[in-house]
This record gives C-alpha cells, sequence and structure tokens, in this order.
C-alpha cells in the first residue's frame, strides 16, 4: 500500500498536470503587439547611447568639435560656402554638432545650464569652444546619439517589413549591441552616420525591389543621399545596388518575371540617383553657393588620399611597421570585431545560402528560399565595402564600419 502511494507521488511530481500544462500552452501562445516590440527596441537602442556622454574625448573629436562651430558660424553668418570645412562633407555629424553647441549656449542664455566661459553673445563664445571641449561634448554627443538611434530603429522598420517581426527584432538588436557599432554612434564622429546611413539605404532598396512600393525607394535615395554627406566612400553604394539589383534578377521570387525585375532595377537605379543627388544637393549649403568647386574638393581630397602612400594612421600590424598596407588587412581585422551573436548570424545566413541554393534547384518554395537574394545581397554589401577600401593606403578598422 505504501508502495503504491509512494509510485503514486512520484508520478505526480514528474508528470505536468492538465493545469500546468494549459498554462504553458498559454504562454507559448502569447503575442507580443507590434507597438510593444517598437517601444522595446526604441529605448535598447536609444540608453546605452545617451548615457554617460560626457566622459572623455575620443581621437579626432576635438577636431570634429572645431568644425561643427565652424559650420554654425558659416550657418549664422549665411556663408554657405563656408560649409565647407573639411575635405569631405560631413555634413549630417557638423549639422548635428552645430544644433549641440546652439543649444547648449542656449540653455545657458535661459539660466538653464551656466557654461563658466561663456562670453557676452554666441559667436565670441564659439570662438573659445575647443578652449573647453568638455564643456560642450556632451551637447553635442546627444544628438549624434539620438540621430543614430532613430535611423537604427528605421532600419528595424525595414527589416519588419522585409522579413518578420521577431527576425528583425533580434536583427536590430544584433546591431544596436554590437560594440563596434554602438561606440561610433555615440560620439562626434563621420563613421558612424557613414555606417548606418549606407546600411539603411541599402536595406530600403532591397524592400523596393521586393515589393515595388516606391516609397521605400524614395526613403533609400534620402538615406544614400545622407551617407554621401557624410563621408565620400559612401560612394562604393552605386555598385553595391547594382549588384543587389542583379542578384534579385538571378533569382526572382515566384510569379516574377526575369525581365520585369529587370525593369524595376533600372527604374530604381535612376530614380534612386537622381533622389540621392537632389538629397546632397539640398542638405549641404556649400552646393548652393559654389558647387563645382565643393565637387572639385571632394575629387582632390579623394585622389590624394588614395594616391598617399604614407599616413600617420599607418602603423604596427602583426608584428610589423607599416604593414597595415597589406591588402588583406581588412580581411584579417574583420572577424576579430565580429561579436558571438553576429557571429552567429553569419553562419546562420551561410546555412540559409546553401539551403535556398538547394531548394531552388528542387524548385520547392520556402522562407529561406524567397530571401535568398537578400542573403547573397549581404555577402556583397560585406565584399564591396571591403575590397576597395583594401587598395586605399590610410587604414583604419572603423573605416569598415558599415558591415557591421
Amino acid at each position: 500500500m505504501k508502495k503504491s502511494i509512494s509510485n503514486q507521488a512520484v508520478t505526480e511530481l514528474i508528470t505536468p498536470s492538465d493545469k500546468s500544462s494549459s498554462i504553458l500552452a498559454k504562454l507559448a501562445n502569447i503575442t507580443i503587439p507590434s507597438w510593444l516590440y517598437s517601444v522595446i527596441i526604441f529605448v535598447a537602442i536609444l540608453i546605452p547611447r545617451t548615457t554617460t556622454l560626457a566622459t572623455f574625448l575620443t581621437a579626432d573629436e576635438d577636431d570634429q568639435l572645431d568644425f561643427a562651430r565652424r559650420f554654425l558660424e558659416s550657418v549664422l553668418q549665411l556663408d554657405w560656402a563656408g560649409a565647407l570645412v573639411i575635405g569631405y562633407p560631413g555634413v549630417p555629424t557638423m549639422g548635428v554638432g552645430a544644433m549641440g553647441l546652439w543649444l547648449r549656449y542656449q540653455a545657458h542664455a535661459l539660466d538653464w545650464l551656466i557654461l563658466p566661459h561663456a562670453d557676452a553673445n554666441l559667436n565670441l563664445t564659439l570662438t573659445n569652444v575647443l578652449h573647453y571641449p568638455l564643456e560642450y561634448i556632451e551637447a553635442v554627443r546627444l544628438p549624434m546619439a539620438l540621430m543614430s538611434a532613430m535611423v537604427i530603429f528605421l532600419i528595424f522598420i525595414f527589416l519588419r517589413r522585409l522579413l518578420n517581426e521577431k527576425i528583425a527584432f533580434i536583427a536590430s538588436l544584433v546591431i544596436a549591441f554590437d560594440p563596434f557599432m554602438l561606440a561610433h554612434s555615440r560620439i562626434l564622429h563621420v563613421d558612424g552616420p557613414l555606417a548606418y546611413f549606407m546600411f539603411a539605404a541599402f536595406i530600403a532598396f532591397i524592400l523596393y525591389l521586393d515589393n515595388g512600393e516606391w516609397r521605400w525607394l524614395i526613403l533609400s535615395g534620402i538615406l544614400g543621399g545622407l551617407a554621401a554627406l557624410s563621408k565620400t566612400p559612401a560612394l562604393v553604394l552605386g555598385p553595391i545596388l547594382v549588384t543587389t539589383g542583379l542578384l534579385y534578377i538571378i533569382f526572382p521570387h515566384a510569379g516574377v518575371t526575369r525581365w520585369s525585375q529587370s525593369k524595376r532595377l533600372i527604374y530604381a537605379l535612376v530614380v534612386w540617383g537622381c533622389i540621392a543627388g537632389l538629397a546632397f544637393f539640398a542638405m549641404w549649403p556649400s552646393m548652393w553657393a559654389r558647387p563645382m568647386f565643393a565637387l572639385e574638393w571632394l575629387y582632390k581630397n579623394l585622389v590624394s588620399i588614395a594616391q598617399f602612400e604614407s599616413h600617420p594612421t599607418s602603423g604596427v600590424f602583426w608584428g610589423y611597421f607599416g604593414s597595415d598596407r597589406n591588402p588583406f588587412y581588412y580581411a584579417i581585422v574583420f572577424p576579430f570585431h565580429l561579436t558571438l551573436f553576429s557571429t552567429i548570424g553569419m553562419l546562420i545566413g551561410l546555412i540559409g545560402i546553401i539551403i535556398g541554393c538547394g531548394n531552388r534547384w528542387r524548385q520547392t518554395d520556402s522562407f529561406v528560399n524567397r530571401h535568398l537574394p537578400l542573403m547573397f545581397s549581404l555577402v556583397a554589401y560585406i565584399c564591396l565595402v571591403i575590397i576597395p577600401f583594401s587598395y586605399i593606403p590610410r587604414r583604419g578598422d572603423r573605416y569598415i564600419l558599415p558591415v557591421y
């Protein structure tokens, strides 16, 4: 009798009851509302980018602070030609930094946050910005962090439209919390904006190729213009988008002919180029005043960098001085900046390509099969950033930030 009671008790302990099974089933079927996904992802992106912004200056931030100051001075004086400050446009960084400087002075003028070394007016105060950079660094970093958070959130929206909510959520978190990307998206510099504007333009372009809605093409063109306004290496977006379009022709969706996809690509490239060009012109004041001089300035700077055989950034690589000019520099550097999650994501993508190619060969339809051109396009994106950058003598791992 005791033995039977004991066996019954053990069975009850290890076998879930109908009630507990019902609870587990309900938990498994819980659906998170779309708006809650959006709130969670935006807060997750925003918080690590907007905390402890007044800690220390990073390399080149003093220069970027000076560029923002000079940009603000040119805007206040309506000297549009003066908005050409450096050898690359740098407009989003300078513009947002200038806004931060202006807002910081207004906070002082309203007695909200006193600047210890402020002068009688803004113009005089701007001349002393570089003498007290730590008084201003938080003010210029905060709008940079907000801009990066908004663009990464926009990438989440694009991915949600392209894939689904859960995949977009996970992918956006991987992008948002990538240490390399996170660090550069909360400081006053141009490499962060170049990276996220480029990738956002790329994903929006794929969205247009995928469903043909013009709003995505328009957004992609504007984002591409902002990428070019950040830094001239954004020119690689051209071959990236062409290659992506060709991949969508090679691997068309079910019911879509290669001819119709080819026409869509031609229209897309022409319209995209026009929109990106208009955005480039409209958002850079120097293009209003001296467009040819500004373009010539950018071209000469690009040529000088491409031909420059020695630069202070060249240094020790694998134990040898100056060996960072090795053409395989970025190919070797790239995996060292991958996190566990981005590495897993890459492996899943490569496995997905193999499965997708197998499904294509067997002519079976699946989620992986549908997004095969997307996975190939991501590989092409990485290659078409790393390969051309590998032939430029000036080196630095942050220059390939767009691939992360």
